[in-house]
C-alpha cells in the first residue's frame, strides 16, 4: 500500500492545474535573494499551502562491506510562509511546517510494522516519522557583508 502516493496524487495534480505564483527576483539584492529562497521554500503568497513528496531507499553501511538495502522511504511536507515586517532588519518570512515519513517494505513497498534488522538479526517495531513541527526561525534580506 503506497499511503503516501495515494494522499499525494491528488494534491500533486491540483497544484499543477492551479500554476505557481510568478514572481521575478533579482539575485544582486539581498531582498531579491530572500524572494527567490522563499520562492524555492513555499508559495510567495502568505499563508497558502505548499506540497513536498519524496521517496527513497535507506542503505546500511559497514566499513568494508557492500552497503545493503534496508527499506523504502516515503515522505510528505505541507508547509506555508508567513510576511514578518522588521524594520531593522529588512522585511522577512517564516516558514511553519509538518511532515510525515513511512518506512515500507524493500520488496513490496508495503507500510512496516515490524523490520527485521539485518546486522543484529532482532525483530524490532517500526516508528513512523511524524515532525511536528518542522518550522524555521524568521529570515530576513542578507547583505554580502
Amino acid at each position: 500500500m503506497k499511503l503516501i502516493g495515494r494522499i499525494c496524487a491528488p494534491v500533486l495534480a491540483g497544484l499543477l492545474l492551479a500554476g505557481m505564483a510568478h514572481a521575478s527576483a533579482s539575485l544582486d539584492t539581498a531582498e531579491g535573494r530572500l524572494a527567490a529562497y522563499r520562492k524555492m521554500q513555499c508559495s510567495l503568497i502568505d499563508d497558502k499551502e505548499s506540497f513536498f513528496w519524496w521517496t527513497g531507499t535507506a542503505y546500511g553501511h559497514v566499513a568494508g562491506q557492500p552497503d545493503i538495502r534496508l527499506f523504502r522511504v516515503e515522505g510528505i511536507n505541507v508547509r506555508r510562509c508567513a510576511s514578518v515586517p522588521n524594520d531593522e532588519r529588512g522585511d522577512g518570512f517564516r516558514l511553519i511546517s509538518r511532515e510525515i515519513l513511512v518506512y515500507q517494505d524493500i520488496e513490496t513497498g508495503e507500510m512496516l510494522h515490524t523490520w527485521d534488522n539485518p546486522y543484529t538479526g532482532e525483530t524490532v517495531e517500526v516508528l513512523h516519522v511524524a515532525n511536528d513541527p518542522v518550522n524555521q526561525p524568521a529570515q530576513h534580506p542578507l547583505t554580502r557583508n
